[in-house]
C-alpha cells in the first residue's frame, strides 16, 4: 500500500531468511528478476555502488586505518 512508512532497523529485525547464506540468497532474488524482467521485455541490471578505497577502513594492507 503506497504511503506506508517502515522503520528500518524493525524491517532489518524482521528478515527470517537464513543468516548464514544472504549471498545465495541475494543471488536467488536476482535470478527471479532477471526472468521476470525477460518475460516483460525488460532488462535487469544490478548495480553496486562504492566509495573510494581512501574511504575504506581497511586497504591493502589488511589493517585498519588508525
Amino acid at each position: 500500500m503506497r504511503g506506508d512508512v517502515v522503520d528500518l532497523t524493525e524491517m532489518a529485525n524482521s528478515y527470517n531468511a537464513n543468516p548464514v547464506k544472504p549471498r545465495n540468497e541475494l543471488i536467488a532474488r536476482l535470478h527471479v528478476f532477471e526472468v521476470y524482467a525477460g518475460k516483460h521485455d525488460y532488462v535487469a541490471d544490478f548495480l553496486t555502488t562504492t566509495c573510494p578505497s581512501r574511504m575504506h577502513p581497511v586497504h591493502n594492507s589488511s589493517r585498519a586505518i588508525t
